[in-house]
């Protein structure tokens, strides 16, 4: 017996065929706009030429398309601090506040590579100078972290909290103290940033220099005032966090601007019991004697 098919199985066959073929299409149209805007970020960056730009996307090229980073073509061209492309892109309806696959934002990127006119451009276009990437950390912080004065002063005039607090709770002054950039420091203090803000494990700015070691910034802070013989949470003074990271010149300010040398952490140590190295405990033996 021959088993011929009926209508509605002819009809199911002929719908599957096409839906597969429309599958098959809408696949290479995907490839073919990634591969479009994979030339278009490439472009971005290396290139300067608006109209080449403005032909690629013509071309199919999709700005809010996003690489393996989850960067788009704004975060690019911001990235490789491209203004005109910038001011197109932003004209075409590219999302000003889109995060990559880090949260960071046109804003975050331009805190960090671009210049003031490209920050102020940004605002202007409706950039949320408070968003924060998944760290938590907003502009302000990435702009101190890296030591970018203009940027920073720039976004202080939005009003932004100067002692926002990413999720480590630290501030802006913390970031800029423990990368050791002086002027951003002063510029903080300036703005009224709290000299003993702490984190989430109890360590002030202060704190934080005295471990990284940048004996400007630490005389800096300890010429503003700050608490010297602070305690964080696991009863540490900036004198234990410089000893425990072997930064003698550190050290020697702490001790040179009266540090209490007897202080005990949570543990019963005081910054001379914990000191590993040989030249910090020779300082201190020098200092103190046996």
């Amino acid at each position: 017996m021959i088993y011929t098919s009926t209508k509605e199985e002819q009809q199911a066959a002929i719908k599957k065929e096409l839906e597969k073929k429309k599958k098959e299409q809408l696949e290479a149209s995907r490839r073919s706009i990634i591969e479009k805007t994979a030339l278009l970020h490439k472009y971005i960056a290396s290139g300067n030429e608006l109209a080449k730009l403005q032909k690629l996307i013509s071309e199919g090229a999709n700005i809010n398309f996003v690489n393996k980073k989850g960067a788009d073509a704004l975060h690019v061209a911001i990235r490789y601090n491209k203004y005109e492309f910038v001011s197109y892109l932003l004209k075409m309806g590219a999302d000003v506040n889109a995060s990559d696959n880090c949260g960071n934002t046109p804003l975050h990127i331009a805190s960090e590579f671009a210049d003031v006119n490209l920050i102020k451009t940004l605002i202007g276009s409706g950039a949320d100078v408070t968003a924060v990437n998944e760290r938590g950390n907003a502009p302000i912080h990435i702009a101190a972290e890296v030591g970018r004065l203009k940027n920073l002063e720039c976004l202080l005039t939005y009003n932004v909290d100067v002692n926002l607090r990413n999720k480590s709770g630290n501030t802006a002054l913390h970031k800029a103290a423990s990368h050791g950039c002086k002027n951003i420091v002063e510029l903080l203090i300036k703005c009224g940033a709290d000299k003993e803000a702490i984190n989430d494990r109890g360590n002030t700015p202060l704190h934080r220099v005295c471990y990284y070691g940048y004996p400007d910034v630490v005389e800096l802070l300890i010429n503003k005032g700050v608490n010297i013989n602070a305690k964080n949470k696991e009863g540490n003074t900036p004198l234990h966090r410089a000893s425990i990271s072997h930064n003698l010149d550190v050290v020697k300010l702490l001790i040179e601007a009266e540090a209490d040398v007897e202080i005990r952490n949570y543990n019963g140590f005081t910054a001379r019991d914990i000191a590993s190295a040989t030249f910090i405990k020779g300082y201190f033996k020098e200092k103190f004697g046996e």
